[in-house]
């Protein structure tokens, strides 16, 4: 899974950067129909990322309910996955925010309501918020990885045995 979230994180990166020079007229290619696959992509891979973690963290939460573990080796893995979601659901967040702020301002800028800094500044910083928030995502599902490791060593056959059961 964190496999398919890195393909995803480098696609939606990369048509957002190729979306900018296209912009910029840098590369060759229509902005706004790139536009129209780019940001609905960008905000795909982002709700992908924060469902990840909800998911990881329910699973986490359900398994250690039904092996009825210690309460508080429960309270510190659940707390660990909670921190995780803390620490990366604002950026992610963030950046969805900064990349629909763009969009919906590139309209303006084309009808010639805004200046086309306006647009240039703001696709700049979803960029940059994304792919912070990405890195980021990446490194907490990382260790999200290693904590489902953990519980599957806990709880015997209920969690995953190996690396490779979860790639």
């Amino acid at each position: 899974m964190i496999l398919a979230l890195l393909i995803l994180a480098l696609v939606s990166v990369g048509s957002l950067v190729a979306t900018l020079l296209m912009g910029l007229n840098l590369l060759e290619g229509n902005h706004i129909l790139w536009a129209l696959f780019a940001v609905p992509f960008g905000l795909f891979t982002l709700t992908t990322h924060m469902f990840y973690f909800i998911g990881t963290g329910s699973d986490i939460k359900k398994i250690l309910a039904k092996e009825k573990v210690e309460a508080d080796l429960y309270r510190e893995i659940v707390g660990e996955t909670k921190l995780m979601k803390r620490r990366t659901f604002p950026l992610l967040l963030w950046a969805m925010m900064f990349q629909m702020a763009t969009f919906v301002l590139g309209g303006a800028v084309g009808g010639g309501m805004l200046p086309p800094v306006l647009h240039l500044t703001l696709a700049s910083i979803a960029i940059l918020f994304t792919i912070a928030s990405l890195i980021l995502s990446h490194i907490m599902a990382r260790r999200t990885f290693y904590l489902l490791l953990r519980v599957g060593e806990l709880v015997g056959s209920a969690g995953p045995q190996s690396a490779t059961e979860l790639s």
